[in-house]
């Protein structure tokens, strides 16, 4: 029996991506990455890179105005990615909604993001920092780039 609702639970996870997939949309695919899933839904998008002082890239993406617009930033919580900020529908993306209320916004990604340096993640080095490093070392470098542009 308990094999059994196992199996059922299952297939409930398995149909219930799919119908997560499907509702939002046939528009993306998980082999695209966050610059390509924003134009997807016709929107616009810029990939900036930014070394931080310890020597890290980190990206950052731009949803720019055509005109002068007031400036968010957003910035993506502990093993996350900036994906998190548009991988919904646009009725649903905090990144969209404030794209449409007029912002022009920008949202962030931590090293060790799929969105950060180019390092191999198999590699001590790509894994050589803390919490710390990311509030007080990448996060002001990345907000001084933004302030900046």
């Amino acid at each position: 029996m308990r094999s059994r609702s196992l199996l059922l639970l299952l297939l409930a996870t398995c149909v219930g991506l799919l119908c997560i997939t499907h509702t939002a949309s046939a528009r993306f695919t998980a082999v695209q990455n966050i610059t390509q899933i924003i134009h997807s839904f016709g929107y616009p998008c810029g990939d900036d890179h930014v070394l931080t002082p310890s020597g890290f890239h980190v990206s950052v993406q731009r949803m720019k105005h055509a005109s002068a617009s007031p400036v968010v930033f957003l910035q993506h919580g502990i093993l996350d990615s900036a994906m998190t900020w548009a991988m919904n529908l646009p009725s649903e993306s905090l990144a969209f909604l404030l794209y449409d209320t007029g912002f022009e916004v920008w949202v962030g990604n931590d090293r060790g993001s799929t969105y950060s340096e180019p390092l191999n993640p198999e590699t001590e080095a790509y894994w050589d920092f803390t919490v710390d490093d990311l509030a007080l070392v990448d996060l002001p470098a990345v907000l001084e780039y933004v302030l900046q542009q």
